[in-house]
């Protein structure tokens, strides 16, 4: 039986592909490399993210001092038993940003050593920060005061920049 010449350089090319996908040569899949497990990604909740933000190249936050506890404004009345008026002169700045830098004094939080948050009261110290919008190479200062449980120890202060919070800024309490 004579194979025609067609016949015979198809079953010749082809041969090879059949082969490799029908598993091939053992000793071949021994010899390929072992694929590796991915490393696990950490997962940290945006909490944790904000916590460990600081300063950016646009953006900078520092504490000029703090009183624990602060005394109170003329109009500030305490909400909550067991607790007291801590205060903290805030110097904000717009460093490089070419947008502007809004500034408002009930965005300011503090974290105790224990990770509770605590938003900032307006109107509660006298020399209140002000509401401001800050253009390149600006900075702004004045008090925020937070109220927190008596047993509280500050630790952080974070202030959230733009609508949206894209930017988080931390400073630590002073000792």
């Amino acid at each position: 039986m004579k194979i025609p010449r067609r016949s015979f350089f198809a079953i010749i090319f082809a041969a090879p592909t059949l082969l490799g996908a029908c598993g091939g040569d053992a000793a071949a899949d021994d010899a390929a490399p072992k694929p590796t497990k991915a490393p696990a990604p950490t997962v940290s909740s945006p909490e944790e993210r904000n916590l460990k933000a600081g300063d950016t190249p646009d953006y900078k936050l520092s504490i000029a001092s703090a009183k624990d506890p602060a005394t109170a404004g003329a109009t500030y009345k305490a909400k909550l038993p067991n607790s007291r008026l801590i205060a903290a002169e805030l110097v904000l700045e717009n460093a490089n940003s070419a947008s502007t830098f809004d500034i408002d004094p009930t965005l300011p939080s503090v974290f105790d050593d224990k990770g509770k948050e605590y938003k900032a009261i307006k109107g509660a110290v006298d020399g209140e920060l002000k509401v401001a919008s800050l253009k390149k190479g600006e900075k702004t200062q004045g008090w925020v005061a937070f109220e927190v449980p008596s047993d509280a120890k500050p630790a952080k202060v974070r202030y959230l920049v733009g609508l949206l919070a894209t930017v988080t800024l931390n400073t630590d309490w002073p000792k």
